[in-house]
């Protein structure tokens, strides 16, 4: 009967111990579940800040290309408000008897101007034929010394 009560005590210690093992196994798994739930909150909590931080940046960057966008803008309408083409600044114009004339309105040339152009023409094409003909002739005596050279050979 000893025998008996004997291991009931030990069966009922190792029930004790197999209950106490099973509950630190089932608080470790709810610590462990629990410490993953924190690290998801917090990694969802980090990428919430990055995203932030990313939204920011693109709007900053946006308000800054806003701003050069228009001080690009300034720039140009000032430097079309004060161009010789809006206005005339008598440095800018000149005038030629009677006629004030722009240079940014040309009109036409004059038949003496028209004549000049023609003129210098001539002249160009009469330099470029007699330069030719100087390269022809020097080629032609160049050729005739080789000649003599030939027939010895």
């Amino acid at each position: 009967m000893r025998e008996k009560e004997e291991a009931k005590k030990r069966e009922a210690e190792l029930d004790k111990r197999y209950n106490s093992y099973t509950f630190s196994i089932g608080s470790t798994c709810e610590d462990a579940e629990k410490i993953k739930a924190q690290d998801k909150v917090q990694t969802a909590m980090e990428v919430q800040a990055y995203n932030r931080t990313l939204m920011l940046a693109k709007k900053e960057k946006m308000r800054q290309r806003k701003f050069e966008d228009e001080q690009l803008a300034k720039t140009e309408i000032e430097a079309l408000q004060n161009s010789k083409l809006l206005n005339e600044e008598s440095y800018s114009t000149f005038i030629d008897g009677n006629l004030r004339r722009l240079p940014y309105t040309f009109k036409g040339m004059s038949v003496e101007e028209k004549q000049a152009i023609i003129n210098q023409q001539a002249q160009q094409i009469a330099a470029k034929q007699n330069a030719a003909a100087a390269e022809k002739e020097r080629q032609l005596a160049y050729d005739e010394q080789l000649r003599p050279a030939d027939r010895d050979q």
